[in-house]
């Protein structure tokens, strides 16, 4: 009996969004998505002038000069794996559940790492959309592979942050913060926000549910930048003086796109006596303005 197909892809686009779910606060692209694999946008260059009060003819025509935007989206998967009992896989949820936990739990996790690099790619060391930890205690390096000490996060620096926002006129509505544990745990020690926190902090969960417009959302893997101020892509070597950068956004400002989900199986291998089956999820996304507004990085001083 082969996989159902559907009820898998289904359980993964499901997970996708759960395991990942500040990707929800972003705009959508599915529906621009062209053969699973490209996400194509037309663009408009923007309106022509308007005309007051003609009084010669013809009009002169003018040409709009529309744009396109195109990426590619990121393939991930992960080595096939073994089932050595198909039809329970198909007749058992809890069975499918703990293949897909098994197997996709990592790839998922990359998923969202890639996708915060991608909305982080590039953004200028130099902009006021890249804030450093200021805080005068330090606490261990975060960062996988990384030593030494860095500074903790502090409330000052999400205002700095919220000022950078503000001074390029992102909307207050649908900011986004996606911390890094390290920087999670910070805040939460940070004893500025002590009377704060005691108001609205979840503390059997340790779940902050917003301050200064952000709402937060802790993320144990998000993205690394090198010593030089580089985001380094998730599969990059690490290094000692790597630094942990959690990740802001306004809604309007990043997009996000999944296309090809596929199940691959090959049924009734005599050499493994039971069935072979991969994953393929391919998704990407981009920053959507081209002064970077609408995302910054807290990156570990």
């Amino acid at each position: 009996m082969a996989v159902n197909v559907e009820m898998w892809k289904r359980e993964i686009i499901e997970r996708l969004q759960l395991d990942n779910r500040f990707m929800a606060f972003a705009t959508d692209a599915d529906d621009m998505v062209y053969g699973g694999s490209v996400v194509h946008i037309p663009q408009s260059a923007g309106p022509t002038p308007t005309i007051v009060n003609n009084s010669t003819y013809p009009l002169t025509v003018v040409q709009r000069g529309d744009t396109d935007i195109t990426y590619a989206l990121d393939r991930f998967s992960k080595q096939p794996v073994l089932i050595t009992d198909i039809d329970k896989a198909e007749l058992s949820y809890d069975k499918m559940q703990s293949v897909i936990d098994e197997q996709l739990g990592s790839l998922l996790d990359d998923v969202g790492t890639w996708m915060l690099y991608r909305w982080a790619l590039s953004i200028p060391n130099t902009t006021a959309f890249r804030v450093a930890t200021s805080s005068a205690t330090t606490r261990p390096a975060g960062a996988a592979g990384a030593t030494g000490t860095r500074k903790r996060a502090t409330e000052a620096d999400i205002i700095a942050m919220k000022a950078a926002f503000d001074a390029a006129n992102v909307p207050m509505k649908d900011r986004y913060f996606v911390l890094c544990a390290s920087h999670y745990n910070d805040l939460l020690s940070d004893t500025n926000l002590k009377n704060y926190f005691q108001n609205i902090v979840n503390i059997k969960d340790g779940d902050i549910p917003a301050l200064h417009g952000f709402k937060f959302i802790q993320r144990n893997l998000t993205i690394r930048v090198a010593s030089g101020g580089t985001v380094k892509a998730p599969d990059a070597a690490n290094a000692t003086d790597d630094n942990e950068a959690s990740v802001a956004f306004a809604k309007g400002s990043v997009e996000k796109a999944t296309g090809t989900v596929d199940i691959f199986e090959n049924l009734n291998r005599a050499e493994y006596q039971g069935d072979i089956v991969s994953f393929l999820i391919r998704n990407g996304g981009r920053r959507r303005r081209n002064d970077n507004a609408g995302v910054g990085l807290l990156v570990d001083g």
